[in-house]
């Protein structure tokens, strides 16, 4: 079974039916957001939601966050939303730091190649 089908009495049904994309930085669909989120667009809701206290606590429980590193998360959301088309250089503390949060080297380099992709560097 994929990660887009659910069992549904022993048969294997299709979890999303809709379609959604990027338009200008935002999403639109041709059905209504609410339709669009009950065939297929909660997969990423976590990903959407700006942080709140209920996108955090998603947050924490999907990927086994700490406080700190909430913490770090929302700090980190906010100074690049203050300044979106700006690249966002961690200072050598946050680095080290974050780098105290990996489980190992891969973790940490996917980690950094991630925040990469938002203009977000990581330096050495």
């Amino acid at each position: 079974m994929t990660f887009l089908e659910l069992e549904d009495g022993g048969e294997r049904v299709q979890r999303v039916t809709t379609a959604f994309w990027d338009k200008g930085g935002r999403l639109a669909a041709s059905d209504t957001w609410e339709l669009t989120q009950e065939h297929g667009a909660e997969l990423i809701l976590d990903e959407i939601m700006a942080p709140s206290d209920l996108a955090m606590n998603r947050w924490r429980l999907a990927y086994e966050m700490n406080d700190d590193q909430i913490d770090f998360s929302t700090t980190l959301f906010s100074r690049k939303l203050d300044r979106p088309p700006a690249r966002l250089i961690l200072s050598s503390t946050e680095a080290k730091w974050l780098r105290t949060q990996s489980k190992d080297s891969q973790a940490f380099d996917l980690c950094c190649q991630m925040l990469k992709e938002m203009d977000i560097i990581v330096l050495p």
